[in-house]
């Protein structure tokens, strides 16, 4: 995978605001002098513990979790996700990639990307996200070993490319 240049890390860092990011995750935060303070949405508490910077658009939680960071630490937090896939989170929210794309097929018809390639899923998890769960659909041939959900996913993608004939009996 091509590392993120820096470039656009400090951009993302300086555009995405951190007080409108809490919105999206629903921490309301009120001001407090220079600071905004809200109850961290991690751990129960009595009083306001979650702290955030305008001016440094950082965060940090007093209390039980003791831990902060910038924007990209607050979106791996709250949706617990790599660091790459945050970057590409911040990248939509912040307008400069569309929230969702799509792929052509060779037959021309165009699909939405349902999982993107840095996702790094194996096969049958990739399959299996793609089609649904298929675990009663009936396997018509293939190698030994082969899970139910691939010959599903076959059949959906060549029914969508205008295939109506479809080897596992599945209507």
């Amino acid at each position: 995978m091509p590392r993120i240049p820096d470039e656009q890390i400090q951009r993302l860092k300086k555009d995405v605001s951190l007080e409108r990011l809490c919105g999206r995750y629903n921490i309301e935060l009120k001001p407090q002098g220079k600071n905004l303070v809200g109850f961290c949405p991690w751990h129960k508490e009595d009083a306001p513990s979650f702290i955030v910077t305008p001016e440094k658009n950082l965060w940090h939680c007093m209390g039980a979790c003791d831990q902060g960071g910038d924007v990209f630490s607050l979106v791996m937090k709250a949706e617990n996700v790599s660091f790459r896939r945050a970057v590409e989170i911040l990248l939509e929210i912040s307008g400069s990639i569309p929230a969702s794309a799509t792929v052509q097929t060779r037959s021309g018809s165009e699909h939405p990307i349902l999982v993107r390639p840095e996702d790094d899923l194996s096969e049958p998890e990739l399959l299996n996200h793609a089609a649904g769960d298929h675990t009663g659909h009936r396997r018509s041939s293939g190698p030994a070993g082969r899970q139910p959900h691939h010959a599903a996913a076959l059949c959906a993608a060549r029914q969508r490319d205008g295939n109506p004939s479809c080897r596992c009996g599945r209507q």
